[in-house]
């Protein structure tokens, strides 16, 4: 429902093309590489060490006394607060550096793909439905099961045509 809200409140904004959207300037496309397969090649790496850099970061987030003070909360947070967490803080760093690292993977997304488009960018079957299946289908709480949930839908996806 959030998701067609804001593809309906972006694709009323003139200035970033309407519904219809709006292609990546000349200048921008030539600066990330001269030809298609080097900006191909320049993304995959780019988005390779994003992956890498997100996994890695999510273990060992899982691990540290942050990470231990989310789990409290998920599963308590009235008990989380008579520990002494700070509920909120807790929840508006981490959604803060989780916009953060969206915001960054979405935008080398949308170089991949060279146009911004609000149907593109709110897109239900291609952002939150594959997100939410992977998460609950693989575990919550269980980076190992995701990762592996992960896998296999990206297989599937590759040799069933739908």
């Amino acid at each position: 429902m959030a998701a067609e809200t804001d593809l309906l409140i972006f694709g009323m904004i003139p200035e970033l093309g309407g519904g219809a959207g709006m292609s990546l300037p000349t200048a921008v496309v030539k600066s990330i590489a001269a030809d298609k397969t080097w900006r191909e090649f320049t993304i995959y790496w780019l988005m390779l060490g994003l992956g890498l850099a997100t996994l890695l970061g999510t273990y060992g987030l899982l691990r540290s006394k942050a990470g231990l003070a989310l789990m409290a909360i998920r599963d308590n947070g009235l008990a989380a607060a008579s520990l002494g967490i700070d509920i909120w803080r807790t929840k508006l760093v981490t959604y803060i550096a989780l916009a953060a690292m969206s915001g960054g993977i979405g935008a080398v997304i949308f170089l991949q793909k060279l146009r911004i488009s609000p149907h593109a960018a709110f897109s239900l079957s291609d952002w939150t439905v594959f997100v939410i299946f992977a998460v609950v289908i693989g575990g919550i709480g269980r980076l190992e099961r995701v990762v592996i949930r992960l896998i296999q839908d990206s297989q599937v996806e590759r040799f069933v045509i739908l």
